[in-house]
């Protein structure tokens, strides 16, 4: 398992939402406010800020290194005639109250908390009205998350299915606010269809996928891959202690499936650290909950 940030954005009115992983918080933090460069013109409103906040703010949309340190943030702000900018700790709030009133928001500012979701929220309140050049609105998030590998993703379809349909994109979306794990639309589809071939209660309908039913036998003929390997080891778990040799030959008598004592014992740390209700005692291990 490694640290990754997951950045995910949007600009209204185009193509939807975007996300990609990064494997240090400052590529990621760089990316985004190169984004923000790019795309984010708001020259006309700043101009009624004054100096002091004007000169900030365009900084901080055109520069994406900006600030460089401390001493380029404004130890005290005059409220201008028109707008009102903010700065409090590491977040900048900007309220522009008249005409198409844009509004921006964001702790994506100095020395960001790479521990914590940052965030960069503009909008034009009234778009019709804007005079501003570039995009009309963006919403950034970097969130931090961890890489469970390949073998997490069959598991993570299936904790955040629910009785009510979802759709591929729901679940990838819920994947990551819960579980902190980018999966990608496609790959959500190849995990669902996994879960139905192991006998797992998976439907579907024109909303979506869903559970209904009970657990049956695995599809006659199936080929298991590393990626279905912890599930096949939460098939055979219930509320008894069982040791990993007793894992291991359940797996092979249920599912026909050959898994090494090494294998058992990473897949099982894997269930305990997404939170599976695995428990472990001298005789074993159990499940607090039945799940399949």
């Amino acid at each position: 398992m490694k640290r990754v940030w997951v950045c995910q954005w949007e600009i209204p009115c185009e193509d939807g939402l975007h996300r990609k992983e990064y494997d240090s918080f400052a590529d990621a933090v760089q990316a985004m406010r190169q984004l923000i460069a790019a795309h984010i013109d708001l020259e006309e409103y700043i101009a009624d800020l004054v100096p002091n906040e004007g000169n900030y703010l365009r900084s901080y949309l055109s520069d994406s290194n900006f600030p460089y340190s401390e001493k380029d943030v404004p130890e005290d702000f005059e409220l201008p005639e028109h707008g009102d900018l903010a700065l409090y700790g590491s977040f900048i709030r900007w309220d522009y109250p008249y005409d198409a009133h844009p509004f921006l928001y964001t702790n994506l500012v100095l020395n960001p908390d790479e521990d914590e979701t940052c965030f960069f929220d503009f909008h034009y309140n009234f778009p019709e009205e804007a005079t501003g050049h570039g995009v009309k609105g963006m919403n950034i998030k970097i969130i931090p998350c961890m890489d469970f590998g390949n073998s997490a993703y069959p598991l993570m379809v299936w904790k955040v299915l629910r009785d009510e349909p979802q759709t591929q994109d729901q679940l990838s979306r819920r994947i990551l606010n819960e579980l902190g794990t980018a999966i990608d639309r496609k790959a959500i589809g190849r995990h669902l269809n996994l879960l139905k071939k192991l006998g797992y209660p998976v439907r579907h309908s024109p909303d979506g996928y869903y559970l209904e039913g009970e657990f049956s036998g695995p599809e006659p003929g199936i080929q298991y891959t590393r990626s279905a390997y912890p599930l096949l080891i939460l098939g055979v778990l219930d509320g008894t202690s069982k040791t990993q040799t007793e894992i291991i030959r359940e797996v092979q008598a249920k599912y026909g499936a050959k898994i090494g004592r090494n294998a058992v014992k990473r897949h099982l740390e894997l269930l305990e650290a997404l939170s599976f209700s695995v428990e472990h005692d001298p005789n074993g291990y159990y499940l607090k909950q039945r799940t399949c």
